[in-house]
């Protein structure tokens, strides 16, 4: 199934966004001290689990000053056990001006790597995976601060109840192309029991948008601003951090189990011959601008905020036409090159495509499309949940993964054919999913990810995962993607408002 650890991995980073002013203040921050000044460390909880830790230290080198930010986390996927790293590392002057920063995500596979430098008002990113990279420029966000600098707004702000004040943070780890909007406001103090202890700290809420996804923690701080405590939601799922000593931060993890906890039960079961199916869509807490997807096989009718009708049909491969459509230079451009994630002009990747298609393959697409699909569900033999989220150079070298893999390795293939490709994620409906307790659940659905050729000028569905190519009327489209943007958070913050707050009930079906 779908990594929920793409999505998890978002809303995590957010998560660990407020800790930026535990450092607390024995120093002063206009003149912190050479060399490393503070070290920080927080225990990380999930759903009443410690999965984890964060450690956040400070260093000044002349009128410099580096931050650094580990965190490290555990947790299953039914009974497969998942491990993800970040470090982010962020160069900013002694007043807050972001100078330079990097990030590293690794997720079981190899890790992939953002560097950025920002001067005059633009920022020159560079991505790498396996030795592979990309560079770009872009402009930086006007005024958005990184670690250091929204420390020091966090540590000017008054301990006083109805303090506050917004800002503009770049966070690379979310996105590389805009800045997270933050509004923290001090509500006052109260009792905070910390393990065998109780303390008075002050409560402050952190509010972060990014795009249309809104997202809130809780900070308990004592008088030197050193953060105690954090508490959130994340996918309806509760999730804590507690400040500690280096010792126990590094001990006593008990991973926590995710996706078992997001399966969405229907009402009823699906026929397996169906090639129509009506879903009732509700989404609660929903924003009123969000919507679903529509495709030439599913139908969106909205009913009202977060309500939705889904007409998702099955694909008829009879009805296509078996020609290449003509497509200028330019035409679908971003669904048809190589990124990141989709290198479709790696040699690996190139030597695939050619050996799962004849030379003429391109004479018919569909038929091309199949073949693909067709070798990648044969190819990754070894079906497993231990891969985080791997490139399709990375799976064409090393073929495991979940439906992950299989999406971005078939897309891979289609681009080096020249088909326009991308990825969806969504729900696939599970007849029954027996738990690591040997429970059965039946008529569930469960995150996905597959992958779409543009054909005859409509996007098709193929899922090598599930092995089908006339894919049935059992997936609900929750995003697409080109998987342009290397952000290795997109498709987890796209995900953010619906992962543990979505229904869906079956309203009919023929």
């Amino acid at each position: 199934m779908m990594d929920l650890m793409k999505a998890l991995l978002a809303v995590c980073l957010l998560v660990l966004l407020p800790p930026v002013a535990q450092a607390g203040l024995p120093f002063d921050p206009q003149d912190p001290p050479e060399g490393l000044f503070s070290e920080e460390w927080m225990e990380v909880y999930l759903l009443g689990n410690k999965v984890g830790y964060s450690r956040l230290s400070l260093t000044r080198d002349g009128s410099h000053v580096m931050t650094e930010t580990k965190t490290y986390m555990e947790i299953r996927r039914g009974a497969v056990p998942m491990v993800f790293e970040t470090l982010e590392k962020t160069t900013e002057t002694l007043a807050g001006e972001p100078e330079a920063f990097s990030v590293e995500v690794a997720m079981a596979g190899q890790p992939i790597v953002q560097s950025g430098e920002i001067q005059d008002g633009t920022l020159t990113l560079t991505l790498s995976q396996q030795g592979r990279g990309q560079r770009r420029e872009l402009p930086y966000p006007a005024g958005a601060l990184m670690t250091w600098g929204l420390m020091l707004r966090t540590l000017d702000t008054p301990l006083e109840a109805g303090q506050s004040f917004s800002a503009k943070m770049y966070s690379p780890s979310l996105t590389t192309d805009a800045a997270v909007d933050v509004d923290y406001r001090v509500i006052g103090q109260e009792e905070l029991a910390l393990g065998q202890r109780t303390v008075t700290a002050w409560k402050a809420q952190m509010d972060i948008q990014l795009g249309a996804t809104d997202f809130s923690t809780t900070i308990w701080t004592d008088e030197d601003y050193r953060v105690l405590k954090t508490s959130a939601s994340i996918m309806g799922m509760p999730m804590e951090m507690i400040s500690c000593d280096e010792e126990t931060a590094l001990t006593g993890f008990a991973p926590a189990e995710i996706f078992e906890s997001n399966l969405v039960q229907l009402n009823k079961a699906i026929p397996a011959d169906a090639t129509e199916v009506v879903y009732h869509v509700s989404v609660d807490g929903a924003d009123p601008d969000l919507s679903l997807p529509q495709g030439d096989y599913q139908k969106v009718e909205r009913l009202g905020v977060g309500q939705f009708n889904v007409t998702v049909t099955r694909a008829d491969h009879e009805g296509l036409a078996r020609k290449m459509e003509k497509l200028g230079p330019n035409a679908f451009a971003e669904y048809r090159s190589s990124n990141l994630i989709l290198d479709s002009d790696d040699e690996k990747v190139i030597e695939l495509a050619k050996r799962a298609a004849p030379q003429d393959a391109d004479a018919d697409p569909v038929a091309l499309a199949d073949r693909l699909r067709v070798f990648v569900s044969d190819y990754i033999e070894d079906k497993n949940l231990t891969v985080g989220f791997a490139t399709a150079s990375e799976v064409a070298r090393d073929p495991q993964g979940d439906c992950s893999e299989h999406a971005v390795l078939l897309a891979a293939l289609g681009r080096v054919w020249q088909l326009p490709t991308r990825v969806v994620a969504g729900l696939v409906y599970l007849p029954r999913m027996v738990d690591v307790d040997g429970k059965a659940r039946e008529n569930v659905m469960g995150y996905h990810m597959w992958t779409q050729f543009r054909l005859d000028g409509q996007w098709v569905d193929f899922d090598a995962a599930m092995r089908e190519s006339e894919c049935a009327p059992t997936r609900l489209a929750l995003m697409t993607s080109s998987l342009q943007e290397t952000s290795i958070s997109e498709i987890g913050l796209e995900l953010l408002e619906l992962i543990g707050q979505i229904n869906v009930e079956i309203v009919s079906e023929k």
